[in-house]
């Protein structure tokens, strides 16, 4: 797992609290940043899936989430889900669609629209008990 966190930007540890992780700013307050979209989770996978198709290398964070989670699919994942992340516990809450504004990072045009038609998602979550995580750590289905 990767955290993801002040401007986007990998760090080694962050400390997740109940609406979000410390220092990590909320533009879209609408939407974002409240306690059952604390965080977003988005998996490695799908990086490596966009990069083959589109012929390209996105930067991580390019689907604005915090979380950047290996051997997590969609097909593994489910709403209620908790997780141990280090010393902080998460629930997924929903799922949702990356942001509309996608074609401003990846500069991709039919991104959205491929990412709509596939049902691939990023997932929100809560939580349940805040802690530090750290950068690398097996995070633990409960």
């Amino acid at each position: 797992m990767v955290l993801i966190y002040p401007c986007k930007m990998p760090v080694e540890e962050a400390m997740l609290r109940i609406d979000g992780f410390d220092g990590d700013g909320v533009a879209d307050k609408l939407n974002h940043g409240k306690p059952d979209r604390a965080s977003s989770v988005y998996f490695a996978e799908r990086y490596k899936q966009w990069n083959e198709e589109f012929e390209t290398l996105l930067p991580q964070t390019s689907f604005g989430e915090n979380l950047l989670v290996e051997n997590m699919e969609e097909e593994k994942i489910f709403i209620g889900d908790i997780f141990r992340l280090g010393g902080a516990v998460i629930q997924v809450t929903k799922g949702r669609v990356p942001y509309n504004t996608i074609y401003k990072c990846t500069g991709i045009n039919n991104l959205m629209k491929h990412i709509i038609q596939t049902g691939y998602t990023v997932y929100l979550c809560r939580v349940a008990y805040r802690g530090t995580g750290k950068k690398r750590f097996q995070n633990t289905k409960t």
